[in-house]
């Protein structure tokens, strides 16, 4: 049960004295690849010179020209869209690398050559990671990254399809800490060689579809489509063909990642789950020919499908993230239909593109062997100011919308009618497979639409789109506790509130919800109180929202706590081993606030320990390892709930003059303080850096390293009044400044 009070948003500004890595990309953890740094650490605690230049690279075969002449040509004869050719392999990453030992765990890396490759995407045919492990893949000059994947991708499938990354030559690494769960498992089972440049297209190099298409956030033609286009996404099938899709509402508007595509696209399971979907690739302007491929789901299970309307249902493995706006269409299974609309799709994998019809949208006669009733045909796209658009090879499985904004078929092609594409764009046939057909074909739930998208039997004829719900923002809830004086507190639910609170008097509570109110008996507003309810419809799914995690402090005293801050978790693990691999020390709990510190036992040994922290969502999980040093002694807490501690240098005296560097510079205020301290970068804000609180007498008494945000806010200060100095450190440049305490 989650809720949205003022004061834990007033808490969560307060506590922003450091900041987080956010999940992105192909549901991925970000962060920088080990073999970049330069202060890595080996088994022993010394400093790594070196790690290891010369990686084993594998070299696929040479390809004949004559087998890319084949599949150009097939493109032009077929709705889906073939980029790349595909070896089939078995490389055991582990086996196959060089490694490293660094402080918390072995580092592997391992380099994939296809000569003349364009880009290369990897199929991993078993993927199985353990809590704490990375994995990263980059190109040869280490501009193009993507990862980190982390047991939050591992599947029951055992398979993971990855982004293109630029260039002939890439390098897999992989990190798994000392000391896991079990032993990761990495074998790649295709390596993709792409000849025609799609990742070029992702870095805004060339365009690929034909010049009469119009960009969907062109004006005028995609103004009145910026919600619908969000629900359309870009499908990369088995790292080798190019397809689209739409993300649709069900019923139960409970945000499952139903997926709506073509049947000649996707038609089994063991495809299914080599699918990547891209969120929001397009161009923001008119005229642009770059996106981004940052949003990305890898891998999805094959709900329905049925050649006779050519419809595939997919439910994707996990949500789309809600920070990627993600919009679940609507869907109109009527047969009859009303004059005009548009198809929004990724014709050759290009950005995103819409095209215009205006006509009322006829039965198809398409191929001989399909039913005759089964496809709209839409044979006159029209002329808009931006363009003609059309419909081209890798836009199969893309939406047609009715005028009412809602899902009525899916892109088949041209049938027996030549598609003539942008040569001929007034000639342009595009063919749909009907909605209303596949939505009971064939009389069961494996190839039909029905106990999919209307799972509660509503028997509704169509179904309005909708957004993702909002953070705190639940399907129910039950209340039951006491809100006291001077407390606002905000209830939105998409669904019902049961309510037995009790509202002190001065505190002041507002119900939303989507559906029912119903105060239970025992529910008391007492005289003075503020209470709101209403009634509204959300009209929102629940979404996925990101999770963060920082790690606050890594040195610790017995009796102590290890501290970090997260957003969006419902719970924690964390793991203590030893350097000689035995378990110290183990702890699960609720993650019911910001900051969060772990209880570390009394008895626990000075020394260094392996630490693997994982944050848990209803659909999430994230994994931090590194290194925590107990010094048994407990130092100053900037909280009272928070013990921050330092190494040993309160046994030696700290230089605090204050040190001239040209371009890093920084602000302290209000200064003097009374305890609640603001610290603002003012100029050189590059790299992460290290913030210090150095006593009168020279002593560092409290330490937060890594931090990237320009802005630090310190509450509450314990510190006693006197003299202090805050000294930044980037890496490069070091800057002290005095601060009083009054």
């Amino acid at each position: 049960m989650k809720r949205d009070t003022f004061l834990k948003i007033l808490t969560i500004l307060l506590l922003c004295f450091c900041w987080i890595d956010v999940i992105w990309g192909q549901i991925s953890q970000g962060g920088q690849p080990y073999s970049f740094k330069t202060n890595l650490k080996g088994f022993d605690g010394k400093d790594i010179v070196e790690i290891k230049k010369n990686i084993p690279i594998i070299t696929m075969l040479p390809i004949e020209e004559i087998v890319f002449d084949s599949i150009k040509q097939n493109n032009l004869l077929y709705e889906n869209y073939q980029f790349a050719y595909g070896f089939n392999v078995s490389i055991d990453v582990k086996k196959s690398a060089v490694v490293d030992s660094l402080d918390i765990g072995l580092l592997y890396r391992l380099s994939i050559k296809s000569n003349g490759a364009k880009s290369i995407n990897l199929i991993f045919k078993k993927y199985i990671l353990p809590r704490g492990a990375r994995l990263f893949i980059y190109n040869k000059n280490k501009q193009y990254i993507i990862g980190a994947f982390t047991s939050n991708n591992n599947k029951q499938s055992e398979k993971l399809p990855t982004l293109p990354v630029l260039g002939e030559e890439i390098i897999i690494e992989y990190f798994e800490p000392y000391f896991p769960d079990f032993s990761g498992q990495l074998v790649i089972g295709k390596v993709n060689h792409d000849f025609m440049g799609l990742n070029l297209i992702i870095n805004d190099t060339i365009r690929d579809a034909g010049s009469c298409h119009v960009n969907i956030n062109c004006s005028p033609e995609g103004d009145n489509w910026q919600t619908e286009k969000r629900a359309v996404c870009k499908i990369i099938i088995s790292g080798t063909g190019l397809c689209s899709g739409t993300l649709l509402n069900n019923t139960n508007q409970d945000g499952v990642p139903y997926f709506l595509t073509a049947n000649h696209c996707v038609n089994s399971q063991s495809v299914a789950e080599e699918c990547l979907f891209i969120f929001n690739y397009e161009s923001s302007a008119c005229n642009g020919n770059n996106g981004s491929a940052v949003h990305s789901i890898s891998a999805s299970t094959l709900r329905a499908t049925n050649y006779q309307s050519d419809f595939t249902l997919l439910e994707f493995s996990h949500k789309p993230l809600s920070s990627w706006n993600p919009y679940y269409a609507g869907w109109d299974r009527n047969n009859l239909q009303e004059a005009g609309g548009v198809c929004i799709h990724h014709p050759k994998g290009d950005v995103k593109k819409i095209s215009t019809y205006s006509m009322i949208p006829i039965t198809s006669y398409c191929i001989s062997g399909y039913s005759q009733n089964n496809f709209y045909l839409i044979d006159k796209w029209i002329a808009t100011p931006n363009g003609h658009g059309v419909t081209e090879g890798g836009g199969s499985g893309s939406p047609l919308f009715n005028n009412a904004h809602r899902v009525i078929g899916q892109l088949y092609g041209g049938c027996s009618n030549h598609n003539d594409n942008c040569n001929n764009p007034l000639n342009d046939y595009s063919n749909y497979g009907k909605l209303c057909i596949s939505w009971d074909l064939g009389g069961n739930s494996n190839n039909q639409l029905k106990n999919w998208l209307d799972p509660i039997s509503s028997n509704e004829t169509f179904l309005d789109g909708a957004n993702v719900c909002s953070q705190g923002m639940t399907e129910s809830l039950n209340l039951s506790h006491t809100i006291d004086s001077g407390v606002v507190e905000i209830y939105q639910v998409n669904k019902n509130i049961h309510s037995m609170d009790t509202l002190k008097t001065g505190a002041k509570v507002s119900y939303e919800a989507g559906k029912d109110i119903v105060l239970i008996s025992g529910f008391i507003a007492e005289y003075g109180s503020d209470f709101i309810a209403s009634v509204q419809p959300f009209n929102c799914v629940q979404g996925c929202h990101p999770m963060s995690l920082q790690i606050i402090n890594t040195y610790f005293s017995s009796g102590g706590n290890l501290c970090f801050t997260q957003t969006n978790a419902n719970s924690y693990s964390l793991k203590m081993m030893t350097l000689s691999g035995q378990l110290a020390f183990q702890q699960t709990g609720s993650t019911n606030t910001f900051q969060v510190c772990v209880p570390i036992p009394v008895n626990l040994g000075i020394g260094a320990y392996i630490v693997t922290l994982t944050l848990y969502s209803d659909c999430e999980e994230l994994s931090e390892t590194y290194t925590a040093i107990n010094l048994s002694k407990r130092l100053t807490t900037l909280d009272k709930n928070t013990d921050v501690f330092v190494s040993n240098f309160d046994e030696k005296k700290t230089e605090i003059e204050d040190n001239e560097f040209e371009g890093f510079d920084f602000e302290i205020f209000p200064n003097p303080s009374d305890g609640n301290v603001s610290i603002n970068i003012v100029s050189g804000f590059l790299h992460a850096y290290s913030v210090e609180v150095i006593n009168a007498t020279g002593k560092l008494i409290y330490k937060i390293e890594n931090f990237n945000e320009k802005t630090i806010k310190i509450n509450n200060i314990r510190f006693p009044a006197g003299i202090y100095f805050i000294r930044l450190n980037n890496g490069e440049n070091i800057r002290t400044k005095k601060l009083i305490i009054l």
